[in-house]
């Protein structure tokens, strides 16, 4: 995997949040997402289920399994 590098913190309208990067690509987790929402992060995946075809996955997200899911989640409690 291509971990991504260090956090930086950036502001999005009025929320902070930090800068990730997965393959050189800036993302946000669910979390993230929920958080600028103001929702949890179960509603987010309920409403990507949902429109799931709307969506193209490299494209308008990734979906991290295995163990590359494992290390970055390992890199993003360690940062």
């Amino acid at each position: 995997m291509n971990m991504p590098i260090l956090p930086q913190t950036i502001q999005v309208a009025d929320k902070q949040t930090s800068l990730i990067q997965y393959k050189s690509v800036p993302v946000m987790t669910t979390e993230q997402l929920a958080d600028f929402y103001g929702t949890d992060s179960n509603n987010i995946k309920v409403n990507h289920s949902r429109n799931s075809s709307r969506f193209v996955q490299g494209k308008h997200y990734f979906k991290v399994e295995g163990v590359d899911l494992k290390d970055f989640k390992n890199w993003v409690t360690e940062s």
